[in-house]
């Protein structure tokens, strides 16, 4: 997809939440919520589909929250919707990275 200067410059103000769980390199199931600008967002969707992995700080990503073991509390989840508006069932992005 390509984009014009105005795009990248407005992409580059704009960020998006994302919600990621798998395994780690040790097997453990986990998940991560974090924060990227959109502009690196096209890029780590991009790697992620070459790669099938990702580390949120190569994309000048900030980590909000993150375990090992299972899945978001209910109180996380609260959590992220009230601070971030972050809504579980609205799917922007899916990658597969079994």
């Amino acid at each position: 997809m390509e984009i014009n200067q105005t795009e990248s410059l407005q992409l580059n103000k704009m960020f998006c939440t994302v919600l990621v769980q798998g395994r780690n390199d040790s097997g453990e199931i986990q998940y991560v919520y974090f924060a990227v600008h959109l502009h690196n967002l096209m890029q780590l969707a991009k790697d992620v589909r070459e790669t099938g992995q990702f580390n949120p700080k190569d994309y000048n990503a900030v980590v909000i929250a993150w375990a090992v073991g299972g899945q978001p509390s209910l109180k996380m989840r609260e959590f992220m919707q009230d601070e971030f508006a972050f809504g579980e069932n609205l799917i922007t992005l899916e990658l597969n990275l079994n």
